[in-house]
């Protein structure tokens, strides 16, 4: 080998990157995004950007701090960090964290609101079989107890 001579080494490829498949998988949609429209489907999806419109899916649903959603949204969680005004549906829960603002109406089973998060709107913590008005079975009444005074001594 000569003073000047070039050294070759040998080059060796790149791993592949690693993806994750299954359920864990999650659909981001940018900050830069704005969609408008429906959403349907199955699977995580995280909102960065600003959509208008309607989302139903079957999975969960984060609003992220930066996002702006204006429409329904239905899913069976979501977690609101950024902003929504109009209808959020989740067949288990909606959360909201502190820099959460959310104007309009909320349909859970389980809603956990933490402070500082802004909230306006109205709230129902019904699940799908209590959409129905009571009505005891049949063959018997129902007559609500009233409370007995209590005793003062």
């Amino acid at each position: 080998m000569s003073l000047f001579e070039k050294k070759t080494e040998e080059t060796k490829p790149a791993a592949p990157p690693k993806v994750s498949v299954g359920p864990k998988e999650a659909t981001y949609f940018g900050k830069n995004l704005k969609i408008t429209g429906n959403v349907s489907g199955t699977g995580d999806l995280i909102i960065l950007g600003t959509l208008e419109g309607e989302f139903d899916l079957k999975g969960k649903i984060q609003v992220a701090e930066p996002a702006e959603i204006t429409g329904t949204v239905k899913a069976d969680d979501v977690t609101v960090k950024g902003s929504v005004k109009g209808t959020i549906t989740a067949a288990g829960k909606v959360h909201l964290d502190p820099a959460a603002r959310v104007e309009g109406k909320i349909n859970s089973p389980r809603i956990s609101i933490l402070d500082g998060a802004r909230f306006d709107g109205e709230m129902s913590m019904r699940g799908p079989e209590a959409q129905k008005p009571f009505s005891p079975p049949a063959g018997t009444s129902f007559v609500p107890k009233t409370p007995e005074p209590s005793e003062k001594k």
